[in-house]
Formats: C-alpha cells, sequence, structure tokens
C-alpha cells in the first residue's frame, strides 16, 4: 500500500487520514503534514484505520504532536487505529496520554 495522508478539517480539529505504514522512510511525510496544516488550538485527530504498521518513528511523530498541543491547550487524538497499532500504543503507553476512539466523533465528544 502507497503511503499518502490527506486533511480536512472537521468542526474545531484538523482530520488526517493516513494510509499506509508509518515507518522510518514515511513518518517525516507524516510530520510534515502535521506542521503544515495543524493549527494553535485546533484538535489534531489522526485516523489509522488504513495504517498496517507503525514502528518507533511513527510513534515518535505522535509523542511530538501530543507534546507540542498540550501548551497551545489542544490535544491529539488517534481513531480507527488497527489492531496492531492500537497494541504497540498500548505496550509502550501512549494510550494514556494520546485519546484513542472508534470515531472522528467520538474524539470531537471526548475531553
Amino acid at each position: 500500500m502507497e503511503f499518502g495522508v490527506s486533511s480536512e478539517t472537521v468542526e474545531t480539529a484538523l482530520l488526517l487520514t493516513v494510509r499506509g505504514d508509518i515507518d522510518l522512510a514515511t513518518a517525516p511525510v507524516l510530520w510534515e503534514s502535521i506542521e503544515a496544516e495543524w493549527h494553535p488550538g485546533q484538535i489534531l485527530v489522526l485516523d489509522l484505520a488504513q495504517v498496517p504498521f507503525m514502528d518507533s518513528t511513527g510513534l515518535s511523530v505522535l509523542v511530538r504532536a501530543a507534546e507540542l498541543a498540550k501548551p497551545q491547550g489542544s490535544r491529539v487524538a488517534v481513531v480507527a487505529a488497527t489492531n496492531r497499532v492500537q497494541k504497540v500504543m498500548a505496550i509502550t503507553g501512549l494510550d494514556t496520554f494520546i485519546y484513542m476512539g472508534s470515531s472522528v466523533e467520538e474524539a470531537l465528544r471526548a475531553t
């Protein structure tokens, strides 16, 4: 599967839909999309339904985004992650400070 990131604004959030593996080769592309599209105060929602694999470089992108969000009064949410990605996030503890949900709507309602 070819890697890609598409973006759209949904209410007060930036929704990035990611497709393909997030790894050493593609994590910088994801980070560039975040930097280019995400504005202070916006919720960042990452739809990972089409991400079959994510390595430590992908996890580091999520950590960087979460660290940037906090002082801006914003947050990062991951939705529709595959079981494999959910497991990696749980093992590393990322699921304790990055919201994980099943839908964009759920992420927007979460506090």
